[in-house]
């Protein structure tokens, strides 16, 4: 993560490092699209065993709503073992530019940087 100054992710210096990272195609699209980095906050299913729910939105039937409510729980109870993010190192010695401060802050506490937990 990138946090001693504020850049846009279509900015030449980001798609060199999204080149240099391997970055997923339709992440580096989504990014340049929207004019925002996305960041995943929890893990995606398959990556705490847990199969993707049998049903998707709109639900056309309450039963099919219901089905989806019992996965989704199932989901928030087995991703709370796991993080999605783990601090590797730091590079420079720069601090965190200001106006990043507090979104640094909470990305660490909901992808679980600092806790002992499996990385999903």
């Amino acid at each position: 993560m990138i946090i001693v100054i504020s850049i846009a992710p279509d900015d030449s210096v980001v798609q060199q490092v999204f080149k240099a990272m391997g970055s997923a195609p339709l992440y580096q699209k989504l990014c340049n699209s929207q004019q925002s980095f996305r960041a995943r906050l929890n893990p995606k299913p398959w990556r705490c065993d847990l199969k993707r729910p049998n049903v998707r939105r709109p639900f056309t039937d309450s039963r099919y709503e219901r089905q989806f409510d019992a996965w989704e729980q199932e989901y928030k109870r087995v991703s709370e073992e796991y993080r999605v993010c783990q601090h590797l190192t730091d590079f420079g010695s720069q601090p965190i530019h200001p106006d990043l401060e507090k979104l640094v802050s909470e990305h660490d506490e909901l992808t679980g940087v600092d806790k002992e937990l499996t990385l999903a």
